[in-house]
Parts: C-alpha cells; structure tokens; sequence
C-alpha cells in the first residue's frame, strides 16, 4: 500500500490517498477530487482530453517511489507474556527490533538501502535521531502491530516477487518468534 497526499498528486489539499496500484490511485484520487475539488475536476477533465496519457505519466515517478507501507501484526501465541518494543517514530517495526529478512523469488537476499546499513550500525548517520521506541508487555493471546516502510530498508526497485520474514526477540527470555513467510509482488 502506497499513500500519498492529494497536493503530491497535483490537487489542493493534505488528503492521504492510499492505493496497492497506479490505477487503483488513479481511481482514488479522481473520485477524491471529483467529490472535494469540483473546479480541479474540471481542469483535470480538460487535462484529460488533451492527452489521456499525460496525468499518468506525470504520477507514475511519484507512485513508484512512493514508501511502500506494510503492517507487522506480533501475536504472542505462546503460553507465557513477553516483551517486546514498540516504535514511535519514522523507522517503525524495523527500528524496534524486528529483523526483517527480504529475498527475491531466487531466494537471494535484497539489498539494504543506506538508511538500514545505519539503523543497523554498518554506517554513521548523516542527520540526528530519527526514532525512538518504548518497549510494551505482550500477554498470551494478545497482537502488537508495527508499521513498516519496506523501501525504506531494502532495495525493491526490480519488478517481481520477494518473500518477507520477520523475527523478534524477547529480551527477557531471549525466545526468537519468527513470522510466516509473506509475498509481496511489486510491479514496475
């Protein structure tokens, strides 16, 4: 799922927009504007039929480079409570302990980008903090949920399939909980 603001879409207002494809958003952000904005709907009509094409061209860099956001759903299904962290801020699940593993349908792990090589202390930030976490008690039974900015950390520019695995620690025990393999297919 990939969100960006009407304004980043060319209209007038800070409305989030969310959407899995480009045309799913070209939908979106068309009933949006059609709805909210009836006087940019009419020059977007008039945009239109000049050049069908021209509004999808202008969008498609922004889509695709767009933070692709992923939420990581914990549940404790042990018998026992653990702890865990939780972030609040920009670097989310990633930052709060989760290690995040990322393959290719070859099974070749993902590059990291330069802000996982510094999450993970392989380079020197070049600007201050950017999170903080706190750490939450998880009961048996219960769900934590972390957001996560896959293209943030791990080089998704190549069109295809990667698998996603997450681990996490409790640091009190040291029990590794791991998740369920997830795909996810990214398109050009």
């Amino acid at each position: 799922m990939k969100t960006l603001t009407c304004k980043e879409l060319g209209g007038k207002c800070d409305q989030k927009i969310s959407a899995d494809t480009r045309n799913e958003l070209v939908k979106n952000v068309s009933k949006h504007v059609i709805e909210e904005q009836p006087d940019l709907a009419k020059d977007m009509e008039r945009m239109h039929n000049e050049d069908p094409q021209k509004w999808g061209r202008d969008m498609k860099p922004k889509f695709d480079t767009a933070p692709e956001q992923k939420t990581a759903v914990l549940t404790n299904t042990s018998d026992r409570d653990m702890t865990v962290a939780r972030s609040r801020g920009s670097i989310q699940a990633e930052e709060a302990g989760y290690i995040v593993e990322v393959h290719d349908a070859a099974g070749n792990s993902v590059p990291d980008t330069k802000l996982d090589r510094v999450v993970e202390g392989a380079e020197e930030p070049t600007v201050g903090p950017l999170w903080s976490h706190s750490v939450v008690d998880l009961a048996s039974g219960k769900s934590v949920e972390n957001g996560m900015t896959l293209n943030k950390f791990y080089d998704l520019s190549a069109s295809g399939k990667y698998q996603i695995e997450i681990h996490v620690t409790d640091p009190a025990t040291k029990i590794v909980v791991k998740s369920n393999t997830v795909v996810v297919a990214v398109t050009a």
